[in-house]
């Protein structure tokens, strides 16, 4: 797998650690929208080092095709990221599944970059290894992402009860899926690793 992608407006990035402050200046920005969707973290997350180490072991499982996050740039702005997609819990024959999150800065919402930056993260994952199913788990109240699933073909399969620690809470999420029928016909029974 390539670390530079592009698509009509932006480019998507595999990074590795010497991104660190450019990663940490994204999430920082977007804390309190992001904190509210994801489970705890810990303390020392929102610091360089923490990122370094972070960034350096997802840049290591993307290398192993087992771990993908694809950090998204508005060509032409090299230096400021606005979004990510990435892909963990890889399972290899016989599923050949995995799990999709993606976060857009709250500053570049409703402007058709998360669409495109997750259309095109699906595509290059799908053409790089033999993926079939790739499920996303979205809080009931997170209208903007239910629409993206939706709009990107995602079905949906139910409400997984109680299935993430979130601020002290567990919360109900819904299922979506996304079935990559071109993989259907052409997976071999090997191991995607």
């Amino acid at each position: 797998m390539r670390t530079r992608y592009e698509t009509d407006r932006l480019v998507l990035r595999i990074l590795n650690a010497r991104h660190r402050q450019k990663i940490l200046e994204f999430l920082q920005n977007n804390r309190t929208v992001f904190d509210a969707c994801e489970p705890l973290k810990p303390a020392a997350f929102y610091t360089e080092e923490f990122q370094r180490r972070l960034i350096a072991q997802e840049y290591h499982s993307s290398m192993r095709n087992t771990f993908f996050r694809f950090y998204v740039f508005r060509k032409g702005h090299p230096d400021q990221i606005i979004g990510s997609v990435s892909f963990g819990q890889i399972q290899a024959a016989p599923f050949y599944s995995c799990s999709i999150g993606y976060k857009l800065d709250t500053r570049f919402q409703d402007l058709g970059y998360a669409r495109e930056a997750v259309s095109a993260a699906i595509s290059i994952l799908c053409d790089t290894i033999p993926i079939h199913r790739i499920t996303a788990y979205i809080l009931p109240e997170n209208a903007r992402s239910i629409r993206l699933a939706e709009q990107l073909h995602f079905q949906y399969e139910g409400t997984c009860m109680r299935l993430v620690n979130i601020g002290g809470n567990w919360r109900d999420h819904l299922k979506y899926v996304y079935i990559n029928h071109a993989a259907e016909a052409e997976v071999p029974y090997t191991s995607i690793r």
